[in-house]
């Protein structure tokens, strides 16, 4: 399976709209009802761009912007948060199950000398019996760039129960000894999504 994005094939869905893939030479599968929640998506939501070639999955963030040391006239602020919970349903074809195995994420940070900041994502998937998957991205000032990184998932250790997939996304900042002001924050690809979910199928 490959993670390239095809450009053309992104299908705009409000939360709770059914839409399925286009995927190849592999059966697709279909997403349902994503939902954001709580911290900097209980106002903001997360949006379902759609299901891309090969079982990609493509959604839109809020910026969840985070912003570190001399942001304005008055006291430096030494760090800081934003936070998002979404999960939506990913419904297979007949005899596969569907396993998330490739995660990419666009944002930027611009960090002074000293200053770091993370992208961290807990991932709750089915097969995992419960437990958390948890990727952290480090960054180091100085730096003023753009980002693109790739989570490689783990294969299932067990029977997946349920369809559900929950993500809680976490940006945090830290300013450096000499409070300059920084930031991380999401951005969007050029097809509109912060990041691209790459599923496999997998024959039961």
């Amino acid at each position: 399976m490959t993670f390239g994005i095809a450009l053309g094939a992104g299908l705009l869905a409000t939360a709770g709209t059914a839409v399925a893939g286009t995927a190849g030479a592999d059966p697709a599968i279909t997403v349902k009802g994503l939902i954001g929640h709580s911290g900097a998506c209980a106002s903001a939501k997360p949006k379902l761009v759609g299901v891309q070639e090969n079982n990609v999955v493509a959604i839109a963030m809020p910026p969840m912007a985070v912003r570190v040391g001399q942001v304005d006239s008055g006291e430096p602020v030494a760090s800081g948060s934003a936070t998002c919970s979404l999960n939506f349903r990913v419904v297979a074809p007949a005899g596969y199950t569907a396993e998330l195995k490739q995660a990419r994420f666009v944002g930027a940070a611009t960090l002074a000398e000293g200053a770091t900041a993370s992208s961290e994502v807990n991932y709750l998937l089915p097969g995992f019996a419960g437990k958390y998957v948890t990727t952290t991205k480090p960054f180091t000032g100085p730096s003023a760039d753009p980002w693109t990184y790739t989570d490689e998932l783990p294969a299932a250790s067990g029977k997946a129960q349920g369809q559900s997939v929950s993500l809680d996304v976490v940006l945090a900042a830290k300013a450096g000894p000499n409070s300059a002001a920084g930031s991380i924050q999401w951005t969007t690809e050029a097809d509109g999504a912060t990041m691209h979910l790459a599923f496999a199928l997998k024959a039961r």
